[in-house]
């Protein structure tokens, strides 16, 4: 959710009310997707943000090291295609 936010500067899951928030989450409906409020980032990007914020945790990337080497892996590539 914090990569999502910092891509994004927003809320991967906006509600009117507080309720509606929790609804949302705590039924796994998907926010809206990443390339809809950021497109043109790489495709590895969005396959990465989808992995983290799966709501299956047996398909989340839960693993902060895992994650942690993702990401590192996915910056030095785009550092790479500059």
């Amino acid at each position: 959710v914090v990569l999502y936010e910092a891509l994004t500067r927003s809320k991967p899951h906006q509600a009117e009310t507080p309720f509606r928030l929790l609804t949302q989450i705590a039924s796994g409906e998907p926010p809206l997707p990443l390339e809809a409020r950021r497109p043109g980032l790489p495709a590895a990007v969005y396959a990465l943000v989808e992995e983290l914020m799966e709501p299956d945790p047996d398909d989340r990337l839960v693993d902060p090291g895992q994650a942690s080497v993702r990401l590192g892996r996915l910056a030095s590539s785009l550092e790479t295609a500059r």
